[in-house]
């Protein structure tokens, strides 16, 4: 699932759209901010989106797949200068 995104809330005023999802028994929901996918090496290249996607579904059964992004984020980035924050939120439906 991908939304539109926005400025960050709070921050300055924006309409965002309403967005609806039903999760079953057993699915997981991800968010994670730009901080994640914008994460550079120490060449400044960029992980990128698709790679932290495939990095996602690669490990979606794993029940530490948070702890498993930020490990895999640190591990490419090992070295470089950090400039923004790592934020994931896992939502689980048990």
């Amino acid at each position: 699932m991908s939304v539109p995104a926005g400025p960050p809330l709070g921050i300055l005023p924006a309409d965002y759209p309403v967005t609806a999802l039903s999760l079953k028994k057993g699915d997981r929901l991800i968010l994670l901010t730009d901080g994640i996918f914008d994460a550079k090496d120490r060449r400044g290249k960029r992980i990128g989106f698709d790679r932290i996607t495939r990095f996602i579904k690669k490990h979606m059964k794993d029940r530490q797949i948070i702890h498993r992004v930020v490990d895999h984020v640190n591990d490419f980035s090992k070295g470089a200068e950090r400039v923004d924050d790592l934020t994931l939120v896992e939502i689980r439906r048990v």
